[in-house]
């Protein structure tokens, strides 16, 4: 069977097999391996896009493949924020040394969690005010 006739309309590259749909979005947040214990130190990232079984992060930071995270996003009602725990799954190093870290979610949201979340981080945040220069 050739391999396009194998790919569904959410899948990106050949050989991908995505389970979910994935909305695109550029969303400030932040991160850190998980559980760190006392450590307060949150590497900043851009969502490049979101689904209800996970995410994917652009940051300088690379992670191995396993690795579980804080993800820090913004809140459904657009103050404070909120912490995902997800899994790294995929990490591919771009043009511009930055990494695309795939994470998986630990536990999948809802479609309704989903487009919250979607709609919180096109809203300004204290998390978009406050850029880290690279």
């Amino acid at each position: 069977m050739p391999a396009s006739a194998d790919r569904s309309p959410q899948q990106g590259a050949p050989g991908e097999r995505r389970a979910h749909v994935r909305h695109s979005c550029s969303q400030p947040a932040f991160f850190q391996p998980a559980p760190q214990p006392g450590d307060d130190l949150w590497w900043q990232a851009e969502i490049c896009d979101m689904s209800i079984g996970g995410l994917a992060l652009i940051t300088r930071r690379r992670f191995e493949p396993g690795t579980i995270l804080d993800v820090q996003v913004p809140n459904e009602e657009g103050s404070g924020e909120r912490i995902l725990l997800a899994r790294v799954a995929r990490v591919v190093r771009q043009e511009d040394a930055t990494w695309l870290i795939g994470c998986e979610f630990l536990r999948r949201i809802d479609n309704e969690d989903l487009q919250a979340l979607l709609q919180a981080g096109s809203q300004p945040s204290a998390a978009a005010e406050s850029t880290d220069a690279h």
